[in-house]
């Protein structure tokens, strides 16, 4: 193993951690007073009161619509299992994808929990939508544990109200963004500082698409959070992460300030080694945040992040294969959602 840590060449080759089990107890939603079947038929789903769980395992939501499901009510609950595939081409514009949701959740009480669910092929993989009226300094809001996200085209995972969140043992495998929790422009003045998104125990791979936001050709970091000290704080631990590009927006890394836990946690990077030396000038904060770039933040985070860069004589697909294949492998051998 040989690590430098001058700027333009940090590198860290050898072994690592990342996707370790967590200890927190999982809700068993499916135990919930008020239990309802989904159907192929029905999209739209009430939550009329608390601790509601809406059961779709086994089920099937194919083709293709704005809205592939929606949880909507003034209750709070759970929706369990369920395979949502958006069927749009892969080569088809960014602007196409862009507002088209796998579980759209606009339930306005908390807490709503997913769990088991699989999507495939849409823009946003989970959204919970700007309209939730979640509190700065609230409890857990949102959870999304033991969920299958590949090929979302903008954010897997997304709160534009910036609210608390649990996202822990999920597989977010090719995503064009992996976490937005980043205020709308029309909602500037929206604030979840005194929230907390708790991000354990997860993969994540990036992958830029054929057509992405404004034309960018690669993928747009790690992390998006909102500006100005609005994001919320993060306790992120035990996860695995794959980048390929030097980002032209977003980080690699989260912003320092906002990091409350870091324990235990990977990035690998797949891409060449300019590539890596370009990333870590990029992701710069100019927006009263931690004002660092991702290179400093490498450094002030290095004894929570392990890197891993590919070696110029390693093929991408090698380096995957020695690196992350495995860690999918049995994620998909542990979890149900893969086969919803």
């Amino acid at each position: 193993m040989q690590r430098w840590l001058g700027l333009l060449t940090w590198a860290w080759f050898g072994g690592g951690f990342g996707c370790l089990p967590s200890s927190q107890p999982v809700t068993a939603c499916l135990d919930n007073p008020s239990l309802e079947l989904a159907s192929p038929s029905q999209r739209i789903y009430d939550y009329p009161v608390a601790r509601h769980t809406v059961d779709a395992r086994g089920v099937d939501w194919v083709g293709q619509v704005l809205d592939a499901v929606r949880l909507d009510g003034v209750g709070s609950g759970c929706f369990v299992g369920g395979r949502i595939e958006g069927t749009w081409n892969q080569a088809d514009a960014w602007d196409l994808y862009h507002e088209r949701f796998g579980l759209r959740i606009t339930v306005t009480s908390k807490p709503i929990e997913v769990e088991d669910l699989h999507v495939l092929n849409t823009g946003d993989g989970v959204s919970l939508k700007s309209s939730v009226p979640c509190l700065n300094g609230s409890s857990t809001w949102l959870t999304v544990r033991d969920s299958f996200i590949e090929y979302a085209h903008d954010d897997a995972i997304e709160s534009d109200g910036l609210c608390a969140a649990e996202i822990r043992d999920n597989l977010l495998n090719r995503v064009y963004s992996a976490f937005g929790f980043r205020n709308r422009e029309a909602d500037p003045d929206r604030d979840g500082s005194r929230n907390t998104v708790y991000v354990t125990g997860n993969l994540v791979r990036m992958q830029a698409f054929q057509n992405n936001f404004q034309g960018q050709t690669s993928h747009p970091g790690v992390w998006k959070w909102a500006h100005g000290g609005k994001g919320p704080k993060i306790v992120v631990q035990d996860n695995r992460f794959v980048a390929f590009d030097a980002p032209p927006s977003g980080t690699l890394f989260p912003f320092v300030n906002k990091v409350v836990s870091c324990e235990n946690n990977v990035l690998l990077f797949a891409g060449s080694q300019t590539e890596w030396q370009q990333a870590l000038l990029g992701g710069c904060d100019n927006d009263g945040d931690d004002g660092l770039c991702d290179g400093q933040r490498l450094l002030a985070l290095g004894d929570c992040f392990t890197v891993i860069t590919k070696p110029g004589t390693q093929t991408s697909d090698d380096f995957l294969a020695e690196h992350w294949y495995s860690y999918v492998t049995a994620w998909k051998r542990a979890h149900t959602a893969d086969n919803e």
